[in-house]
């Protein structure tokens, strides 16, 4: 009975061995073919996994699994956002690395009520803050564009308004309006 016993559970082992073995390689397939790089931590701040995004972007490979996360960047404003994510359960940080942007997220995690870890997931967003500084910078150019024509137009206006244009100076302001609206118009035609 003794036997029996130890052999089952030797046997249930092997099963739960091969199942934690499958829901490894698992997870290495999904993370391995991600863009994005994603580093798993326990709760003191050690490498218990990291996808070849991540060592690609940190300058590591994957012998650093184990390893304290500064061993791989130690830069002061990551340690923060890592605190952080211990601390309140999240943190966020935009930074450059290897000539690109990126938006490091950095997300508790917790079992049972008590912290186990974190997962820092880092997408690289260059395109989208390249897009984001063209828009900016079209803004800008289209209001300034816009803003001289109608400061002058509005100006016009106002010493119409106010009585301040004699008659027989209102045909030079109206056409000085008109051409101003329609330098706008095809200004925004274009």
């Amino acid at each position: 009975p003794l036997l029996n016993r130890i052999n089952g559970q030797h046997r249930q082992i092997k099963k739960q061995l091969r199942e934690l073995k499958r829901k490894k390689d698992e997870f290495n397939q999904i993370t391995d073919n991600m863009q994005e790089g994603l580093v798993l931590l326990n709760e003191d701040g050690y490498i218990l996994s990291i996808n070849p995004a991540a060592a690609e972007l940190f300058g590591t490979s994957r012998d650093c699994i184990g390893e304290n996360f500064l061993v791989i960047d130690r830069r002061h404003d990551m340690s923060l956002a890592i605190e952080k994510a211990f601390k309140k359960g999240h943190g966020d940080l935009k930074a450059e690395r290897n000539g690109r942007e990126f938006q490091f997220d950095i997300s508790r995690i917790e079992s049972g009520g008590k912290t186990i870890g974190a997962v820092l997931l880092a997408i690289d967003i260059t395109e989208q803050s390249a897009h984001e500084k063209i828009r900016r910078e079209f803004s800008a150019n289209v209001s300034h564009e816009l803003k001289t024509p109608l400061q002058s137009i509005i100006g016009s206006a106002d010493l119409i308004e106010n009585g301040l244009v004699r008659p027989e100076d209102m045909p030079r302001f109206v056409g000085h309006i008109r051409k101003k609206a329609t330098g706008l118009v095809e200004l925004i035609e274009d």
